[in-house]
């Protein structure tokens, strides 16, 4: 496969006018991110960048293809083609860096001088040993930096995926969480390499088959396991596209399920491999787990906010830390506070009767408060504890 990055249409068209349409197979894309989000990473023997005349920021694209195709060919194709230029371009990983205007002839006869990647010269006898394409602690710096920039759990999900997708170089890969109202089957919430229609309405069961397996063993199953030789587990792994079955836990529970095919140059995963992957869906089950609660709290948050800004009476809630989380608008017109304020802010007798509940001295309780003259008024005033599942209270 020859990836083509252009936001010229044409500028792809014709390089294809002079490839061997056997050897190579062209996919045009506007931008990289679309490119490497698009095709997996194994199957793209060549990447052409057509850098339109651009300087300062060329290297720096040179540098994000190489990551987004480690093992590809980088071609860059640009006017400005001065020796720095050329020299900076080159460190930055570029395999070879052509003019505008350059001739198809001239790309195909390059191309056919350089090795077959199909048959690299380091390849690993044993099919099921190739390893993955970094190193265990690089992979999960790179899977880490994911997990702690998204909050939001449908984007964390799919920017993990593809990530994994592409750094173990597989074609078809999907994900399977909770399904909505039904706590006894799972739905896709990711999958690449096959229509998306074909996981439309798609449940896997956590009653029988593969998800009964990973729920009772919690490990991985492979296609080729004693286990799954079971009818329906064999159907599900064909109906998937898929060899490996990984569990996603967040250290305490079941979470879903990721599925991968083998790598698109056929080989399998060898244990340390499998282990790797099992640790790192784990440590994203935990994120996503994380991402989950601050959905929700977030949620639970408006909510209660919303109720105690709409009621009549005052209400303040007070951390752990002595510090306001929420005062409605009644309690700051009663007391004449301001919008932002202490326990200091409040009547002496009130701020002293919280300070003792939430230090865990006092459960609170019911009591009057009187406020002095001139505008002299009685309240009637409800301090209550909360728990906190932590063990710290407010």
């Amino acid at each position: 496969t020859l990836v083509v990055i252009s936001h010229d249409s044409r500028f792809a068209a014709a390089l294809g006018v002079g490839l061997d349409v056997a050897a190579y197979r062209v996919r045009p894309f506007g931008d990289l991110m679309t490119a490497v989000e698009s095709v997996a990473a194994g199957v793209v023997d060549v990447v052409v960048l057509d850098g339109g005349g651009a300087e300062g920021e060329l290297a720096g694209s040179v540098a994000r293809m190489r990551q987004g195709f480690p093992g590809a060919r980088l071609v860059v194709v640009a006017d400005n083609r001065d020796d720095r230029w050329q020299e900076d371009a080159l460190r930055a990983g570029a395999s070879q860096v052509f003019g505008h205007g350059l001739n198809p002839a001239v790309l195909a006869a390059w191309l056919a001088n350089q090795p077959d990647p199909a048959v690299p010269v380091s390849a690993p006898a044993d099919p099921v040993s190739a390893p993955i394409n970094a190193a265990p602690l690089e992979v999960l710096g790179e899977l880490s930096n994911i997990l702690s920039q998204s909050l939001e759990p449908a984007g964390l999900a799919r920017e993990f995926m593809m990530h994994v997708r592409r750094l173990i170089g597989v074609n078809r890969a999907s994900l399977f969480l909770p399904a909505t109202g039904d706590e006894t089957a799972l739905e896709c919430a990711f999958a690449a390499g096959r229509r998306p229609e074909s996981f439309a309405g798609y449940r896997l069961s956590l009653l029988s088959g593969i998800g009964r397996l990973l729920v009772e063993q919690g490990r991985i199953l492979q296609s080729t396991s004693p286990s799954a030789a079971d009818d329906e587990v064999a159907r599900t792994f064909a109906d998937l596209g898929a060899e490996v079955a990984i569990p996603v836990m967040d250290q305490e529970r079941f979470l879903g399920v990721a599925f991968l095919d083998r790598r698109v140059s056929g080989q399998g995963f060898a244990e340390r491999e499998l282990a790797l992957l099992f640790s790192v869906f784990e440590v994203f089950g935990v994120a996503l787990r994380n991402s989950r609660e601050h959905v929700a709290i977030g949620k639970s948050e408006r909510l209660s906010s919303g109720v105690f800004d709409s009621l009549k009476s005052g209400c303040v809630v007070v951390g752990p830390g002595q510090e306001i989380l929420h005062a409605n608008p009644a309690v700051r017109e009663m007391f004449g506070l301001p919008r932002v304020f202490t326990i200091r802010d409040l009547p002496q007798a009130i701020g002293s009767k919280a300070f003792t509940a939430g230090g865990g001295e006092s459960s609170g309780g019911r009591f009057l408060h009187k406020s002095p003259a001139p505008d002299a008024r009685t309240f009637e005033v409800l301090l209550r504890r909360i728990p906190h599942p932590h063990g710290e209270s407010g």
